[in-house]
């Protein structure tokens, strides 16, 4: 004897009967401008945090280098110090002590000191100068 459950029909669909609308993704405009959004938010922050300061940076460089006249005490980038003796064009003589100045290309100047911060000897004395043991 059949059951009364099997005996009634049920209807059954199929993937081609079901709704189309229910499947397809909707098309939305905010997730296209917050995928294009973020790429652009982390861009100008590269840019303010990182270009924007370097390129400061460097256009106060060349300022200070540009400005570098005779009498001018400066910093060099391997940490001489001295007085400029004479400007050239890619070049300074650079006073490191009385009876000693040396040749820079101006780009290697780092700081320009105030004037009066470096006070170059006279002669070195023999007292200074290191012994060696023999």
């Amino acid at each position: 004897m059949p059951s009364t459950a099997l005996s009634q029909s049920v209807p059954v669909t199929t993937s081609t009967q079901a709704n189309p609308s229910a499947t397809t993704p909707v098309a939305s405009g905010s997730y296209d401008i917050m995928s294009m959004g973020l790429p652009l938010v982390f861009m100008a922050a590269l840019y303010f945090m990182i270009i924007r300061p370097n390129n400061k940076r460097m256009n106060e460089q060349k300022k200070m280098v540009d400005g570098i006249k005779s009498g001018d005490e400066v910093v060099v980038a391997g940490g001489n110090m001295g007085i400029v003796t004479k400007v050239e064009d890619n070049h300074i003589h650079l006073k490191v002590a009385d009876t000693l100045e040396l040749l820079f290309q101006r780009q290697a100047v780092q700081h320009v000191l105030p004037k009066g911060t470096l006070k170059l000897p006279a002669i070195v004395s023999k007292h200074t100068q290191v012994k060696h043991s023999s």
